[in-house]
């Protein structure tokens, strides 16, 4: 399917906009499904815009379930778990303005792999709050900034390669997650739990090349997280924990011989 749009379409599962489809340029939105992806299942999606849908099953995916998306808008979308995306692949995507509202959470995301997302402004209801931007994913050079939830605003049980984690208001923005060559910082409180490496935070956590020392963003205020040139951010991070050759702007993740932390390279 080529510049269509699925709208207000309805399935008891796989899909209530498109199953098992290849989608271009095209907008699935005010569709619904009791599980399995409200707006797409098992599809391949391409410069898509996937909006308001609505999946009420625990196997939820409110905009995309088992699909791969690339330079796709997945926003205002709601689910059980995985308010944007449940089990998907994503790239240069944005996920914003999506809900979950039962364990195990993902307001953003669950069960997902982002490379070069950015996951802003996404909640999740749950009683505790499992995981306002993401739950049980992988993030590589991904932007993470204000989600909230009850309690675990930013993200859950989740593996963070090269992000920047700022502004979540209430919670956690990191629990029992893995973090390596991220920068997080200017949360309500920035981690519990979990492992740390070459990363930019405080209190300082236990683990090697970690540190303390504002990360010097361009201006916080209004958004800009790039490093400014005096950021200790540049060429502070590990290079084994780079997998892909460009950071979340597209340039070259690697200049100067060593990774910058974070998810633009200065």
């Amino acid at each position: 399917m080529n510049s269509c749009t699925l709208m207000a379409n309805k399935a008891t599962g796989s899909g209530g906009g498109a199953y098992g489809s290849t989608l271009n340029n095209c907008t699935i939105t005010w569709n619904t499904n009791s599980n399995f992806g409200a707006g797409i299942n098992g599809c391949v999606a391409i410069n898509c815009l996937i909006t308001n849908n609505l999946s009420s099953g625990y196997y939820g995916g409110g905009g995309a379930y088992n699909s791969q998306l690339t330079n796709c808008l997945v926003l205002n979308n709601n689910a059980l778990a995985g308010g944007g995306a449940f089990d998907c692949i994503m790239s240069y995507c944005t996920l914003a303005g999506n809900l979950a509202t039962s364990y195990p959470g993902g307001g953003g995301a669950y069960a997902s792999t982002l490379y070069n997302c950015i996951i802003s402004g996404n909640r999740s209801s749950a009683s505790y709050g499992y995981g306002g931007g993401g739950s049980g994913c992988t993030l590589i050079n991904c932007l993470v900034v204000s989600n909230s939830a009850f309690a675990l605003s930013g993200v859950y049980s989740s593996t963070l390669n090269n992000c920047t984690v700022v502004g979540q208001t209430n919670g956690y923005a990191a629990y029992a997650s893995t973090l390596r060559n991220c920068i997080i910082y200017y949360n309500a409180t920035n981690f519990f739990s979990g492992t740390l490496v070459n990363c930019c935070t405080t209190p300082l956590p236990f683990g090697a090349g970690n540190f303390t020392n504002p990360p010097a963003f361009v201006n916080v205020a209004a958004g800009n997280f790039h490093l400014q040139s005096n950021s200790p951010c540049i060429n502070a991070g590990n290079n084994l924990y780079v997998t892909t050759s460009t950071d979340l702007d597209g340039n070259p993740r690697i200049v100067g011989g060593t990774v910058d932390i974070g998810a633009y390279e200065y």
